[in-house]
């Protein structure tokens, strides 16, 4: 509770804002966020910009308990950078932040990052991989993510379908990924089916639950 509490006035302090939009708004210049990336209580500021002479880079900058650590990341964005969003998929009491490194015209990709041993590293797969998190679609794809509590356990949630069926309604042919995350490594526990509208109750999650 005193944890949030801090975390909350913080916010309130900064002007930042924690609310998760369908999708990643671009800006211009630098973007800042409060988020406990150590898990002490206490909020770190992170924030992402635009390398100076390089626009498909960005970079990202975590201060924590006066200690800078940066890391850079691919942008692929017309617009500038992508506004940052705080979650904590493992619910281990340490957030992450989600920067968005592809804006398209109907689907943005976004990695997540963490604080390690080493400093800042991005949340990858079993094979090393960055986890990669899409939103949007269009009308021709679903693209989607959000968080479940499965046994008293997070788990991230992964939907993803393309359209098959073109008269009304769209059906889309896909799947809905269940992952463990854990020591920054998402694991894939499940995966099923879906053959459905996009409005069927299995392509339904919302990035707001994992915040």
């Amino acid at each position: 509770m005193l944890k949030a509490f801090v975390l909350a006035s913080a916010l309130v302090a900064a002007g930042a804002s924690t609310a998760w939009a369908a999708g990643s708004a671009a800006v211009s210049g630098d973007v800042t966020r409060g988020a406990d990336l150590d898990g002490d209580g206490r909020v770190d500021r992170v924030a992402v910009r635009q390398v100076d002479g390089v626009p498909d880079t960005q970079e990202l900058v975590a201060v924590v308990r006066g200690v800078r650590f940066t890391a850079r990341m691919p942008l692929h964005s017309p617009f500038g950078v992508g506004a940052l969003r705080v979650t904590d998929l493992d619910d281990d009491g340490r957030d992450e932040v989600v920067v968005t490194e592809s804006i398209g015209a109907n689907t943005d990709i976004s990695t997540v990052w963490g604080l390690g041993e080493a400093g800042l590293r991005a949340v990858t797969t079993p094979d090393g991989k960055p986890l990669e998190l899409a939103e949007g679609g269009g009308v021709s794809a679903v693209s989607r993510f959000g968080c479940e509590v499965v046994d008293g356990q997070r788990r991230l949630v992964v939907v993803r379908g393309e359209v098959v069926w073109t008269s009304d309604p769209l059906v889309y042919d896909g799947e809905r990924v269940t992952y463990v995350v854990g020591d920054g490594v998402a694991t894939p526990v499940s995966t099923t089916p879906v053959l459905a509208e996009r409005n069927a109750p299995a392509y339904q999650v919302d990035p707001a639950s994992c915040a």
